[in-house]
């Protein structure tokens, strides 16, 4: 089939205009260039939830607009980060996004506090924060739907969007081939069936819109 003519970023501006913040947390590996399996939490103060999970290198978040990384900290194998920061949220509460500066200075302390009293062995884990914008304020997913990932780039003077795709990874590579640094990742929630049928066009037809995805899903091609 022929590839769908590129959607115009505005329009996925005007559509997604719901900026949330993602803490990225992931095992650390020597060559940045190998996958590691990061958990993607919703940075939503006075609560960190987890969002999903992605395997990809650190150095691909490096490509993504405002991407920032926070360092290296040692962290016990028995701590749960999103309840463990989520009650030092709350313990320093009232809190929005602005009042809480999420940096490496914020997070050493945090793994401190979390670290006393534990006697659980430590391991060394990256932690990174990068902007998503959706199309829902809050939650960003429902219990019942599944992440779908697509870039976009308004200024770019090559592509400016990408197609969507539910693996995160292939979302950020196509992205970095076809308009390079400073991406702007797009997050959607969809149906299993929905996510099923975006997963199995990456031989054939891709959507550039959800609405797209859900025709084709809901007439079973």
């Amino acid at each position: 089939m022929d590839t769908p003519a590129e959607p115009l970023p505005g329009y996925e501006l005007s559509t997604f205009s719901h900026r949330h913040t993602i803490l990225a947390t992931g095992p650390v590996e020597a060559d940045l260039s190998n996958s590691v399996l990061f958990e993607l939490h919703h940075w939503h103060p006075p609560t960190l939830r987890k969002l999903t999970s992605a395997s990809l290198p650190p150095s691909t978040l490096s490509g993504l607009k405002d991407s920032v990384s926070l360092g290296t900290f040692p962290v016990p194998v028995d701590v749960d980060i999103p309840q463990g920061f989520s009650g030092l949220l709350k313990g320093a509460s009232p809190l929005t996004d602005r009042d809480v500066n999420l940096n490496p200075q914020t997070l050493a302390n945090w793994v401190r506090e979390l670290n006393d009293g534990s006697e659980s062995e430590e391991t060394q884990m990256q932690f990174f924060t990068f902007p998503i914008l959706s199309n829902a304020p809050d939650p960003i997913l429902s219990p019942t739907l599944f992440p779908v990932w697509k870039w976009i780039k308004p200024d770019s003077t090559y592509r400016r969007a990408g197609f969507w795709d539910g693996n995160l990874h292939k979302a950020i590579e196509d992205g970095e081939w076809n308009g390079g640094k400073n991406l702007t990742i797009l997050i959607a929630g969809v149906s299993e069936k929905t996510r099923q049928t975006i997963a199995s066009s990456e031989m054939g037809w891709k959507f550039s819109s959800l609405e797209q995805a859900e025709v084709v899903s809901e007439r079973g091609g």
